[in-house]
Parts: C-alpha cells; structure tokens; sequence
C-alpha cells in the first residue's frame, strides 16, 4: 500500500490532526472512516511503514498518531522516540496484535495515550479519540 496524504476538500480549522501509520490496508480504511464520521478529528493521511510514516509527518504535523506495533521495516519504540524528539507533544495511541502485553507503566513511560488491540471492536475508538481531544 502507498502512502496516502489525504486532499483537504473541508474546512477541518480546530481539529485535531491525525496520521496512522499501520500496514493493514482494511484495518486503515475503517480507522479512517469511523475517525471521519464520529468524531471531530480529521486524518490527514496514513502511511504503511516506518519511512513513509517519518516523510508524512513532517510534511503534515499532526498532533497524535496511531501507529502499528508490527511495521514491515522497523522498531515502533525508535520510531517514537524519534517523533517524540521533533514534536514533544504529540499523542500516540499503538494499534497491538492481540499477544502484544505492554503495562500501564511502559505505556506511560513511552507517553502513549492509550493501546488498541486490532482484534477489538473498533467502536472503542471514538471514544478514545474523543477522551484525548478533550486533554487539550
């Protein structure tokens, strides 16, 4: 799957910027349609690996990701430390395989919002999109 920069047609002034970085080409495709009508992020695009995923980031600072703990081409862990670096305050939910287990303290420790597991129903997500927005 290619990289995908999503054209800005709406006028999206006040929402939060989100960019997904996941292999999965269906899994991106729900994502993208459940975070477009339920809630008041807009995606700006979506990217299937780690060097996709930096290129798009800087072109379209975004100020949360989602990003798969099973990319093709690298470490999330690196891949997070260096975003972290450029953008400090950028919130991060990991899309996780279902045997991925991280502890609340990893996950706090590597500033990450929250964990979704792609075998849970993608209902989950709204409201944790919706919980961030209101961190803000």
């Amino acid at each position: 799957m290619e990289n995908v920069l999503v054209n800005n047609r709406n006028n999206n002034e006040g929402q939060q910027k989100v960019l997904i970085i996941n292999q999965g080409t269906a899994y991106i495709k729900k994502l993208s349609k459940l975070i477009a009508e339920k809630t008041l992020a807009h995606v700006l695009g979506h990217a299937s690996n780690l060097n996709e995923g930096y290129k798009m980031f800087v072109d379209s600072n975004p100020d949360w990701i989602f990003i798969s703990t099973n990319l093709p081409d690298g470490n999330w862990v690196k891949a997070l430390a260096y975003l972290k670096n450029i953008k400090p305050e950028l919130k991060v939910i990991l899309i996780t395989d279902p045997l991925d287990k991280f502890t609340n303290r990893e996950l706090k420790e590597a500033n990450i919002y929250d964990c979704l597991d792609k075998s849970m129903a993608l209902e989950k997500i709204p409201g944790i999109i919706n919980r961030i927005t209101k961190l803000n």
